[in-house]
Order: C-alpha cells, then structure tokens, then sequence
C-alpha cells in the first residue's frame, strides 16, 4: 500500500485563501474532484459551487485538508485509546507525553485526553510524525456542510434517475455507510421526503451525488492542526494526482518513521515542540487498486460489488448504535 489519490479528499480553506465566500465561508466542506496541471486542483464545494483553488502553485496553499478517509487512508494496527475504533482511517494522532496514547480525529477534536498535552499528527502509516500544538491554546472551529442532519438535493453528479423523487426533492442525510472494509466516510444514507432511502456519494472517488441546501454544523476542527494541501507530507503527485507514501516520506528525513505507536521521542524538548508545532504543515494505506471497487449504487443499495471481494455486505447501523460513527455528531 503505497500510493494517495487526491481525488476525493474532503477539504476546507487554508492559510493562503484567496477566493472570497465562494467556499460558502470558514469552515464550509468541498471535495477534490480533480488535479490539474501546475498543482492546482478543481474542488467541488458541499454549495454546489466549484473552484480552481492553488495546491502549491506560486508557493501558496489554498486548502486544508480536513480528512482522508474517503481516500482509504487508514493506520493498520492501530487503536484508538479513547474510543476503541481499530485501524484509525483518517489520520492518527500520537500524544508526544503518554507514549500509549493514540487518538482517532474524532476524539481529538472531541477533546478526549489531556489538552495541555502536544501530540503529533500521523498522517499516513509510517508517516513523517508532524507536531502540532496544544489543544487548550488552538483554535477550534466548526465544520459545515455534508454531515449527518443536512438537507440535500441531487447534485452535479447525480445519476440515479427519479430514485430521490424527482428533481428538487429534497432529503436528509442520516449517517455514513461503510464501503467495505477500505474506505471510510465517503458514502451517507440519505432519507428523501417521499419515503424513500438509499446511499450516496460523499466523495467516493471523488464524486458527490448530493449538494446542501441547509448545511449542518456537526464536528469540530483545530484549523492550525490541519495539514495544507501542496506541503509537507501532501506536496508532490504525478499526473494522475497520486502521491506515493515513499516519497512523502522522503521529505522530512529527520522526523522519525512515525509508525504506530512508535513513540522513541525525538530530542527535541516539549518547549521547542510548542514553539515549532502552530501552522505546521502535514492518513494511511490505500488499497492496492482503488478502481478496484466499483461505484456503489445498485437500486438495492444493501451489498456493493468488488470484483477481487464479490459481494460485500455494507454496514447500516444507526448513529445510535454505532460508536465511532456517533462520535461524528457532536456532544451535547
């Protein structure tokens, strides 16, 4: 497992923002549809609105990257010290001052553990570990767009008919789905106003099935902690829009190998860490062939096809029963 697509990406503005509220503001959820030449990529906005937004180019970096799992990044091995979630997707977090303490992104943005406490970010297995600061002293903002609770209309890459009752009915979206055991976070059962339900698209390949029309404020994000699209361990794709882990590693030669809880501390004191970790800029194997799942949506939305696998059973727990995907709503 060696390589990241771009596509599909779940992003948000970064520090060198240029494009007004065509994001629909701070915080507001798109998806990379599309790498370009001269590292800049096309984002499709959770608004239906789309824009070329630079991932490197002229030195700048216009987008956060705000998760990978709809990407397959995931930690093999791993475990989540707050809420038990095995094989972390996303990326991992990894506290610098209890060498056994790891956290999914969820229960680091739900503040679970110590806030005064540094940690690095692992955002791939093997990973070059990436500080960042104190949770306490960060700036916490809310996330809006494709989340549990929104309201939603077909989209741009709607193709699936009258299946949502037409077109401009509208629906809720209710919780993810699993897509097998690759991907996380890139598919969400929607329950449309005339009854009917079934799963879409929420950046699975990069396309999205549904646009917002009442955007949902549900989760948590320390923007500064965030890795930029276009440095760090997310600079440099082929043309295909493919970064290969190796050569991401390559990068930062002298900050360690970063695997799971691989907590031989650098030398560098808690003090430096604080100094360095702010503004630092930054999930884990990928399948061996992403294409190798189909794109999900048979009328009958219960299994999907894997031409490797056969049919898998997808996962259609509610958030009430399911508690990693309910650590995605917020506590009240």
């Amino acid at each position: 497992m060696e390589n990241l697509a771009l596509v599909g990406l779940r992003v948000l503005r970064g520090p060198d923002w240029a494009g007004g509220d065509e994001d629909g503001g701070e915080g507001h959820l798109g998806t990379v549809k599309e790498v370009l030449r001269n590292w800049h990529v096309r984002v499709l906005w959770d608004t239906g609105q789309e824009s070329i937004c630079k991932a490197g180019a002229e030195g700048k970096t216009e987008l956060r990257i705000f998760d990978t799992a709809a990407v397959g990044v995931h930690h093999s091995g791993s475990l989540c010290s707050s809420c038990g979630e095995k094989d972390i997707f996303g990326a991992l977090w990894s506290c610098v001052d209890c060498t056994t303490c790891d956290l999914c992104t969820t229960c680091y943005v739900l503040d679970e553990h110590d806030t005064d406490h540094c940690f690095y970010r692992l955002d791939f297995q093997n990973a070059p570990r990436v500080a960042v600061g104190q949770r306490k002293a960060s700036v916490r903002l809310g996330a809006v767009g494709l989340l549990p609770g929104a309201r939603v209309r077909r989209g741009k890459d709607w193709a699936w008919g009258d299946q949502d009752g037409g077109q401009d009915s509208e629906g809720t979206l209710e919780n993810y789905e699993e897509v097998g055991p690759l991907f996380k976070r890139a598919l969400m059962r929607v329950r449309w106003v005339n009854g009917g339900t079934n799963i879409y698209r929420v950046g699975f390949k990069g396309n999205v099935d549904v646009v917002c029309i009442e955007e949902e404020a549900r989760f948590f994000y320390y923007r500064d902690h965030l890795p930029c699209l276009g440095t760090g361990n997310f600079a440099g794709w082929n043309d295909e829009g493919i970064i290969s882990y190796q050569a991401a590693c390559s990068v930062h030669p002298d900050e360690g190998d970063g695997g799971i809880n691989s907590h031989d501390k650098d030398k560098r004191s808690r003090s430096a860490l604080l100094e360095t970790a702010n503004g630092a800029e930054g999930g884990t194997d990928l399948p061996a062939k992403a294409e190798d799942i189909s794109d999900v949506h048979p009328e009958d939305s219960s299994v999907a096809q894997n031409e490797d696998c056969g049919k898998m059973t997808l996962s259609f727990e509610k958030l009430s029963t399911n508690k990693t995907e309910r650590l995605w709503v917020l506590k009240n």
